[in-house]
């Protein structure tokens, strides 16, 4: 038979294992299989858009566009309108509600604010983006669903 003291080494140990077990078990679920697979997700393609427009960096953010999207860009009236918008932009904070992707399209719904420089909050309320695959990197593609 087991003294108390055996007893309370043998439980000591098989604590400190399930605690092992259990912190080797969640670091990897926490870690993103593939790095790249992350850093190519439409949601994380339309944060980097977002900052493009926050940072007056207009050709950046025009770069995000799916070729198909962009001649409806390239007259001087829609380029003006989408200049003047993204002037007015100072940062969008939002959520992403859903992201869905089939194959080499995908959709993106997020909710939240854009915060304009004149200080006001424009509501972005279940605003869904559509976005394509061109050459392994995905590219917004305007729809009458999105707001530019």
């Amino acid at each position: 038979m087991l003294t108390e003291k055996q007893a309370l080494k043998i439980l000591f140990f098989v604590f400190v294992m399930c605690l092992v077990v259990l912190s080797l078990t969640c670091k990897k679920q926490q870690e993103p299989t593939n790095e790249q697979d992350f850093q190519d997700q439409p949601q994380r393609v339309l944060g980097k858009y977002f900052k493009a427009v926050e940072e007056k960096d207009f050709e950046t953010a025009i770069s995000y566009f799916s070729a198909k999207s962009l001649p409806r860009l390239s007259t001087p009236k829609s380029k003006q309108t989408f200049y003047d918008f993204a002037n007015q932009v100072q940062y969008v904070e939002y959520l992403v509600l859903d992201q869905k992707v089939k194959g080499d399209t995908a959709t993106v719904v997020i909710s939240g604010f854009m915060h304009m420089t004149d200080g006001d909050k424009e509501p972005v309320d279940n605003e869904v983006y559509d976005f394509v695959k061109e050459d392994g990197e995905w590219k917004i593609e305007l729809s009458t669903n999105n707001s530019e």
